[in-house]
């Protein structure tokens, strides 16, 4: 197996497990499969379809011809068969009996795909290999349980708690009070980012946030995290001692505030967003909401690696309601688990936003706290590993619900 083949199937391939016949459909069809070839791969009523991105045509006729002779099947572009490409997405079907089949034969073929049928197994099984996640020496096993980061927000603005832990001494008390509640991690943010909001200057946000992450660091275990777009904010709090530098931008401004994060050993959040909070719901037009915020994301995450962050530090978060729509982030939590197929700890912040109001029809963001809990035991049960909350005491409890839940399915392969 050469270098390149390997390096392939373990970063540029997207490997997705469906197990509802809709979404295998749609995805058939993604693929540039012919109508007629759709009709005939439904109806072989094989009850699991693993999606695969980006295969080479010499690999993927192999993939076809293996999924074939071990009783499954596998769809792909119609223009394999004339050679009209380079590269194609593959759908295989399978099942339960040919799946172990299929594992064998690819195992034993050239072109990297030996390395294809071990993450064909993971993302079958709905596993992922054991993993830690990095920052500043301190390392957290991620699978086994979720890890609960809580919001606080030093700013008079922000949507659901803006002034509550403006002064220093009540964000103190108020992250002490999570802490002892159960928060692994605290992110301090010092300016807003809700929707059409203003940006703060950088020297008025770093003290907003500085007093409290030296307080945090010295008086306390939890990871210190500081929710900022600006190199100069992210500079002091990381000389100050934080751990984990949360970018909302995405590193929109360039890799300066990656490459602080890794001569520092801190953790980097890259989050999905378009354009910037006072403008962002204006770049709501996706191809495929999911598969595009996936390219757009990875785009960021290879910028930050490029920076010198290693991929143990990186965390990626989607951007729920950062230039999405609610039904584009109902979509989006629904296929969580194509986000968490990317190979980097998964944080995911849905507590109390806007589409919770939407969808149960709740105003008062405060009161959307059922709402949340049930967003981010969806979001667990998805893969996420990390959820941003307001409200610590009750999302304990939730995520070691499912957090149990998970477990179980794992061990029942479901």
């Amino acid at each position: 197996m050469d270098a390149s083949a390997s390096a392939h199937w373990s970063k540029s391939t997207r490997i997705v497990a469906y197990r509802d016949a809709r979404e295998a459909a749609r995805n058939i069809e993604e693929t540039g499969c012919s109508k007629a070839g759709l009709e005939i791969m439904m109806g072989k009523g094989l009850p699991l379809a693993i999606r695969v991105d980006g295969v080479p045509l010499r690999s993927a006729i192999l993939i076809k011809q293996e999924a074939i002779s071990a009783g499954g099947d596998a769809a792909y572009s119609a223009d394999v068969a004339a050679l009209r490409c380079d590269s194609t997405d593959i759908v295989l079907l399978t099942s339960a009996c040919s799946l172990p089949i299929l594992v064998r034969k690819l195992e034993r073929q050239p072109f990297g795909l030996k390395k294809l049928a071990a993450s064909i197994t993971s993302v079958a099984a709905g596993s992922v290999p054991p993993r830690n996640f990095v920052a500043r020496g301190r390392s957290l096993p991620l699978g086994d349980r979720t890890y609960i980061m809580g919001i606080l927000n030093a700013t008079p603005d922000s949507f659901s708690d803006g002034g509550l832990y403006f002064s220093e001494n009540d964000a103190i008390a108020h992250a002490e009070k999570m802490i002892a509640e159960g928060a692994d991690m605290i992110d301090i943010g010092g300016e807003s980012t809700r929707p059409g909001s203003e940006p703060v200057p950088a020297e008025e946000e770093r003290r907003r946030v500085l007093g409290i992450v030296k307080h945090l660091v010295v008086n306390s275990d939890a990871l210190v995290s500081v929710d900022t777009m600006k190199p100069e904010v992210a500079e002091a709090c990381l000389e100050a001692g934080a751990h984990i530098i949360n970018d909302v931008s995405g590193l929109s401004a360039g890799p300066r505030i990656a490459e602080l994060c890794a001569s520092a050993e801190a953790a980097l959040v890259v989050m999905h967003m378009r354009g910037m909070p006072g403008d962002m719901m204006r770049y709501t037009e996706y191809d495929d909401t999911v598969r595009d915020v996936i390219k757009e994301l990875a785009e960021r995450m290879e910028l930050a690696v490029a920076a010198g962050v290693p991929e143990e530090s990186l965390v990626a978060d989607p951007g729920f309601g950062f230039s999405k729509t609610a039904r584009q982030n109902v979509e989006l939590l629904a296929r969580l688990r194509e986000v968490s197929n990317m190979g980097y700890a998964l944080l995911v912040g849905l507590s109390r936003k806007s589409t919770i109001g939407r969808i149960t029809g709740v105003e008062d963001a405060k009161a959307r706290v059922p709402g949340s809990l049930a967003a981010m035991t969806v979001a667990i049960m998805n893969g996420a590993d990390m959820v941003r909350v307001h409200d610590v005491a009750e999302s304990v409890q939730a995520a070691k619900m499912a957090d149990a839940l998970r477990c179980q399915a794992a061990k029942l392969g479901f």
